[in-house]
């Protein structure tokens, strides 16, 4: 989960840190089991006795609307039924979008649908039109898509997931500082507030 290495490292810069993506979480057992990593960040709880796994933050799809919309008034919106509407997306193949794949094909069934690789080109766009967008609820705390823009909780099936925080259990003291930090930042990352 790339957002939260920057944010432990912000608050915690006396603890140094590197981090790797990995395009897959199929070995993640395996690479604490062999103390290749000391965490993990996954959409799975690793189940193994000698791993704890926390949830660790909630992400969720949601629209992004221009608040001069008329579907800025709405308290939830479920895609499925306004197919017509011209949507931009913001396209990356991470983990999130993987678990989502789903619903992803089906928006790219959508002749309404856009996708966008380059993010300079997809901001312009949202800078100058008033196009509709996504966000998740993590995205919101570090991409503006500017101001005057109303975000919508999305009510379709399939746009949610966990990431897990998982550790060796004999290596829970070297894994204390970022639970403490999660602990501490639990309200916006597992979506309490």
């Amino acid at each position: 989960m790339r957002l939260s290495v920057p944010l432990f490292q912000k608050s915690c810069p006396e603890i140094e840190v590197s981090s790797e993506l990995l395009t897959s979480e199929d070995n993640a057992p395996n690479n604490l089991l062999s103390h290749k990593y000391d965490i993990v960040i996954s959409l799975r709880e690793l189940k193994h006795p000698d791993i704890v796994s926390m949830p660790f933050a909630r992400e969720e799809l949601m629209l992004s609307v221009p608040a001069q919309d008329p579907l800025a008034a709405e308290k939830q919106i479920c895609l499925h039924d306004h197919q017509t509407r011209k949507i931009a997306v913001y396209s990356i193949d991470g983990a999130y979008e993987r678990r989502i794949s789903p619903f992803m094909n089906w928006l790219r069934t959508l002749p309404s649908v856009t996708f966008y690789t380059d993010y300079f080109v997809f901001q312009q766009l949202l800078n100058h039109k008033n196009v509709l967008t996504f966000t998740t609820r993590l995205v919101r705390q570090y991409r503006n898509d500017g101001g005057n823009r109303v975000v919508i909780p999305l009510t379709d099936e399939g746009i949610s997931a966990v990431y897990w925080f998982s550790f060796l259990r004999e290596n829970k003291k070297r894994a204390a500082p970022f639970i403490d930090w999660q602990r501490q930042n639990a309200t916006p990352l597992l979506g309490l507030e």
